[in-house]
């Protein structure tokens, strides 16, 4: 778990390679689980089943290896984001979501990376194209506490960090610490049928996205965005303002 700092209202802080981990209280969890189930009954809802979007993520990761007691709220009082990954189909399912509860549902990043049809799957970022065997964007289904929802394999979590940004080309402390847990995992764990060769698209699209000269990022748009007198009148965490971003990421990728 990692050096043992203090306690916080009752419980042990914990520390892994510098970065503090608070733990939540029994009702904390109880509340935050309430209020996923309400975004996964909706997001089943708005795309007509649960087919063709999936929890990825934190939350995906932590259910994944067992950590049913994981943080879902800062002591700062942010509760912990919700991220996912969507279909062509689908992906532009959270922004005419009619959802207003107080859970940050993300994933956009991400979801800029990869396009997903029933007979294929590109991983993309800017003009760089890498085709990846659809049978990885499998749904696997997972629980938290009783609430089932779709998500993907353990060796899939963990490959998508090589699709995700990472700021002046290094992984954030909190993206290697969960990269790593999952690592171990599946090598306790070994799933059959998602052997790490199925898995070589995604080391090349990590090793070319890497190279100079690739093209402008979600984030940096996000950034841009949230700068611009744009963003105050059209927030970028509403449907309208994530459009307008994304269109402008959708023009530079052509």
């Amino acid at each position: 778990m990692g050096e043992r700092l203090a306690i916080h209202d009752g419980h042990s802080v914990h520390r892994r390679l510098g970065l503090e981990i608070y733990p939540s209280t029994v009702e904390e969890r109880q509340r935050y689980a309430a209020e996923f189930r309400t975004v996964i009954d909706s997001l089943a809802e708005k795309c007509g089943g649960y087919s063709g979007w999936w929890v990825v993520g934190g939350i995906a990761r932590e259910v994944t290896i067992g950590n049913q007691d994981f943080t879902v709220k800062s002591p700062g009082g942010r509760w912990r984001d919700v991220d996912f990954l969507f279909d062509r189909k689908n992906r532009h399912a959270l922004e005419t979501l009619d959802y207003s509860g107080f859970l940050s549902l993300g994933g956009a990043t991400l979801q800029s990376c990869v396009d997903i049809s029933p007979d294929h799957a590109i991983l993309r970022h800017g003009r760089v194209k890498v085709e990846v065997p659809p049978k990885v964007f499998e749904t696997q289904f997972l629980s938290l506490g009783d609430v089932r929802f779709p998500s993907l394999s353990a060796q899939t979590l963990l490959h998508l960090y090589a699709v995700g940004d990472r700021p002046k080309g290094h992984m954030r402390t909190k993206d290697f610490l969960g990269a790593l847990d999952l690592a171990r995992y599946n090598r306790k764990h070994p799933q059959e049928g998602f052997s790490e060769k199925l898995y070589e698209g995604f080391h090349a699209f990590s090793d070319k996205k890497a190279e100079p000269g690739f093209m402008t990022s979600a984030r940096e748009i996000a950034t841009w965005y949230r700068t611009s007198r744009y963003n105050d009148v059209f927030p970028i965490n509403r449907g309208v303002g994530r459009k307008i971003a994304f269109h402008v990421l959708e023009l530079l990728q052509r």
